[in-house]
């Protein structure tokens, strides 16, 4: 089953959905689906279990290098490593959401969907967070400006 649920985790992925959908559907927390269901992790309990059947098996990785970047919509791929990004920063700083949602202006619960990846957030609100975690907005620009791009 943990195979099977990996499998179908990977494809709703590709297909554009967000963790926080995938974990509702799961019953489990956004980051702890992202743990979970890493592609890494993903990749090698489906090619390990098929080996056991004996099966050659196409990698989901490779599946997804035949499709064109642009069949994730709405730029979620880099929506996706954006919120990673700033969620590790954010886990770095010790900060807790209610905190960094005063320093940036916004509330703890928008700033949850933008961690989680459901919302891509503004250049101010990117700068202001990275900032208020202590670190440096310019290394984030590019990824911004990426997903931006294919917004």
């Amino acid at each position: 089953m943990d195979v099977l649920t990996a499998g179908a985790v990977q494809q709703a992925r590709r297909q554009g959905e967000s963790w926080a959908a995938i974990s509702r559907a799961l019953h489990i927390s956004p980051d702890h689906a992202q743990k979970l269901y890493a592609r890494s992790l993903t990749d090698r309990k489906i090619q390990r279990a098929a080996a056991l059947r004996g099966t050659p098996q196409t990698t989901v990785t490779q599946q997804q290098s035949t499709q064109p970047s642009s069949a994730q919509p709405g730029g979620s791929r880099q929506r996706q490593e954006l919120a990673g990004l700033l969620s590790r920063q954010q886990r770095a700083s010790g900060l807790t959401l209610r905190r960094l949602g005063r320093l940036t202006g916004v509330t703890p619960s928008y700033l949850s969907r933008v961690l989680c990846g459901d919302k891509f957030p503004s250049w101010q609100l990117v700068e202001r967070f990275v900032s208020a975690c202590g670190g440096d907005p310019d290394e984030v620009q590019e990824l911004w400006r990426e997903g931006k791009l294919r917004r």
